[in-house]
């Protein structure tokens, strides 16, 4: 949702090939949002990493110039709001395709 209100604004005002990072600045590991999925869903799965791949820890960046040209990105919807939203979308979907 909170891409789709942005990219009309960004289409207005930016004119540039500079690339922009559309992104809260928030950082959640892969063990982090595999929790709180688990939370959403409300089940108790296990998982594991299986060590073949090292990877990089982090990858930040900045999303400065995104909240130069769009203010209201600074609001996006948290992490788990939105993965709680979309969930019971899902849920309700799937439940009118199979009733």
């Amino acid at each position: 949702d909170d891409l789709c209100l942005i990219i009309p604004h960004l289409l207005d005002h930016h004119h540039t090939s500079d690339p922009l990072i559309v992104a809260p600045n928030v950082n959640y590991t892969i063990k982090d949002m595999i929790n709180y999925c688990k939370d959403v869903v409300g089940k108790d799965v296990g998982f594991y990493f299986n060590g073949k791949f090292d990877g990089q820890f982090r990858k930040d960046g900045s999303n400065e110039q995104l909240l130069n040209l769009v203010p209201m990105a600074a609001k996006f919807t948290p992490f788990k709001v939105g993965l709680k939203r979309t969930y019971e979308w899902y849920e309700k979907k799937s439940n009118s395709y199979w009733n």
